[in-house]
């Protein structure tokens, strides 16, 4: 019989575990759960009833019911979607990190050498999710200057600079980072069916508090790489529908599919560069967050792949 167990460290620091005997619930309060079969989590980060990990015939599955998110392995789960688990996944709620350890008498028998397949991982496809994001792209300028000047290892330095303070600021305000795209990280914010202005100024609070970061990033970079003195990045903000999907071989990885996900990836290109303003939004954005930030109109652009100019505004620091 195979045994599934969660096991995570509570507020004092006390290493707990719960075994997964059919059905265990997550949340912050998890109302008319039986308490054996609960991980309740004192945590405003944390929804009331924030997932549900199941056992079936087919294996250990998460289900996000989640307003706030759930990570596995570092990657969200898309929200109101199921995924299965393996042995050694680490689930994120909140601040809270739960192990899955998954054990069968037959599986700690057999060995690689037993079973070939025995690391392979099926194809797996969830059910996508249409729904509105916001879309968050931060694009390094002079990346190919810089790559004809610095040696590769002088570039991941670079590169891992940015992108660590980058992701971690995503992650603080509460965003999924999708992709690292060569010279630019990719971020995106989930709003369900309806427009949600929180998220969208969420977004651009991310990408005002990266703007603010850069000088201190440069600064330090440069004591032992000179020419990071003068690192540039344009961040590009969009927001629409798009379909988010998890799909592949590994349950987590993730397709994010929409014209505004293009579109942001195009302006982060136009940003501190053709374009005066660091950060650069779209018109749905704009209207979500304009209540919160001073924006400058920069005009209609002509942009690849638009049939029509597009409205585009800055962002006042």
């Amino acid at each position: 019989m195979v045994d599934v167990k969660l096991q995570w460290q509570d507020a004092l620091g006390e290493q707990r575990e719960l075994e997964v005997l059919d059905k265990a619930f997550v949340g912050r309060t998890c109302a008319g759960v039986d308490p054996s079969r609960a991980i309740v989590l004192n945590d405003p980060n944390v929804s009331r009833d924030h997932l549900v990990i199941a056992r079936t015939a087919y294996g250990t599955t998460l289900r996000d019911m989640s307003r706030n998110g759930t990570w596995v392995n570092g990657v969200r789960v898309t929200q109101g979607s199921e995924r299965p688990l393996d042995d050694g996944d680490v689930i994120r709620v909140g601040q809270v990190e739960l192990t899955v350890t998954i054990r069968s008498p037959e599986a700690e028998a057999s060995t690689d050498e037993d079973d070939p397949d025995q690391t392979m991982t099926s194809w797996t496809t969830v059910s996508p999710v249409y729904q509105h994001v916001t879309n968050l792209v931060a694009d390094l300028r002079g990346f190919t200057s810089l790559s004809e000047t610095l040696g590769s290892e002088q570039m991941y330095a670079v590169m891992n600079s940015v992108f660590k303070v980058f992701s971690d600021l995503v992650m603080t305000h509460r965003g999924t980072i999708k992709d690292y795209a060569g010279d630019a990280i990719y971020a995106f914010w989930e709003h369900g069916l309806m427009p949600n202005a929180e998220k969208a100024q969420l977004a651009c609070t991310a990408a005002l508090a990266q703007l603010a970061a850069l000088p201190q990033i440069a600064s330090e970079l440069a004591e032992s790489i000179p020419e990071a003195s003068q690192l540039r990045v344009g961040w590009g903000v969009t927001t629409g529908m798009v379909t988010v999907s998890q799909y592949g071989s590994r349950a987590a990885d993730l397709a994010v599919l929409g014209d505004s996900t293009n579109l942001a990836f195009r302006i982060s290109g136009l940003a501190n560069k053709d374009l005066a303003a660091p950060i650069v939004v779209d018109e749905p954005t704009k209207m979500l967050v304009a209540s919160a930030y001073q924006l400058a109109s920069l005009g209609e652009h002509a942009i690849k792949g638009k049939r029509q100019p597009v409205p585009l505004f800055g962002i006042t620091p």
